[in-house]
């Protein structure tokens, strides 16, 4: 289990990310009593933009080869490049 963790941890991270992101947004939301119509379209969206975003993410991890026990830079530049274009087309999407 450790041997797995440590060769294809990195793939981990978005979901994490994700999870926190959408955590938060749900919490601070909650606290303030604002879960209006509005709020529950834009969840939808941002869920969109998630699957989709994780499904380029993993589909260029199947791409690019990592070597033993490096945290390849490809990597950090698929995880960040990828979700903001992402990022951008859902938001050109949303107007």
């Amino acid at each position: 289990m450790m041997l797995f963790l440590r060769k294809y941890g990195f793939l981990f991270i978005p979901p994490v990310y994700w999870l926190i992101y959408l955590g938060a947004r749900l919490t601070y939301n909650g606290l303030t009593g604002e879960f209006s119509a509005d709020f529950l379209q834009g969840i939808r969206h941002e869920g969109v933009y998630i699957i989709c975003s994780l499904c380029v993410f993993y589909f260029f991890c199947l791409e690019v080869e990592v070597g033993d026990g490096e945290f390849s830079a490809n990597i950090l530049f698929l995880i960040v490049f990828f979700h903001v274009v992402l990022l951008f087309i859902t938001l050109l999407i949303c107007l």
